[in-house]
């Protein structure tokens, strides 16, 4: 399912392992050259409904494009409120490459509130590392603000693992998730 080229080389295994009669997902931070491949690869594991949260209003029309997806646009500091507003509870919540945009001091609240917003599993990846980035096309919220070590992801309850794929130009991934049988979520 994976090449070198695709950036989700964690996804299968935790999803495959971890997941159980999930149908929708959560996925944070969009960027249209690079985000929709992921939809493609959890729809074998039965997710069909996505929910973009996305902070740019320029990626906003290529979400409002892609079927069975509903844009929530916002901060993801915000998640707790905006799931409430948006009335959902994804099965699964992916913020690949996302976490090193926020400053650190929101980091504890924003990982602890993506695991109560999920029903079941939240996978998160970063570079390891340091890894300078500024704006990208016109968007500042891709700057690279927070370094990132497993502890930040260990005190707020996530398990981790450190990749070096080739292509990878930073010290390694971070991939570190919560949920499934490690840490199960509660489900009302």
């Amino acid at each position: 399912m994976y090449t070198e080229k695709r950036s989700f080389l964690f996804l299968e295994p935790l999803v495959a392992n971890f997941l159980t009669d999930a149908k929708s997902c959560l996925y944070i931070g969009f960027r249209a050259d690079s985000s929709t491949s992921f939809m493609d690869d959890l729809k074998p594991y039965g997710i069909n409904n996505f929910y973009i949260l996305e902070i740019f209003p320029a990626n906003f029309k290529s979400i409002q494009n892609l079927s069975n997806t509903t844009l929530i646009p916002g901060d993801v500091r915000n998640v707790k409120q905006l799931c409430k507003e948006f009335n959902i509870q994804p099965d699964l919540t992916l913020r690949a490459h996302g976490p090193e945009h926020l400053e650190e001091k929101y980091l504890d609240t924003t990982l602890k509130d993506l695991i109560e917003v999920t029903k079941q599993l939240v996978i998160c990846s970063a570079p390891y590392g340091l890894h300078p980035q500024g704006p990208m096309y016109g968007n500042r919220y891709e700057s690279h603000v927070t370094v990132f070590g497993e502890n930040i992801f260990q005190r707020n309850g996530y398990n981790c693992a450190i990749f070096k794929p080739s292509f990878f130009k930073a010290e390694g991934e971070i991939v570190a998730y919560s949920g499934g049988f490690d840490n199960p979520r509660k489900t009302d």
